[in-house]
């Protein structure tokens, strides 16, 4: 399968094993994608686990935990931070006042230990 994915995307090929490692478990085992699904995606792979797919995933926890979201978490991934940043943190801020703060926080790597992906 790893061989499917780095046909569709040779940049693969600059990432480190323990990174790449590191990403796929946690789109497999945290978010819950299938394996199949990320080969047929492997953009998902070249984003940063810390700085993008981590914080993303807290937000997108957060708003489905208050019934505000039902996107799935490849959508959120895929958009540009500006657009991100406006549809889901601004636009959900006057519900969700701490979520500005919670995605500054994960993006510098500190995740409050509930909020923990």
């Amino acid at each position: 399968m790893l061989k499917i994915a780095v046909v569709k995307h040779p940049s693969l090929l600059r990432s480190s094993e323990d990174n790449l490692r590191n990403t796929v478990e946690f789109l497999i085992n945290k978010v819950g994608l299938e394996p199949e699904y990320i080969v047929r995606r492997p953009a998902l792979i070249t984003y940063s686990l810390k700085a993008r797919l981590e914080p993303r995933y807290i937000v997108m926890k957060i708003l489905q935990g208050k019934g505000l979201l039902s996107s799935d978490y490849c959508s959120l991934v895929v958009e540009s931070e500006r657009y991100f940043r406006s549809r889901f943190i601004e636009y959900y801020k006057e519900s969700v006042p701490e979520l500005p703060d919670v995605y500054a926080a994960a993006r510098a790597g500190k995740i409050p230990p509930h909020l923990q992906p």
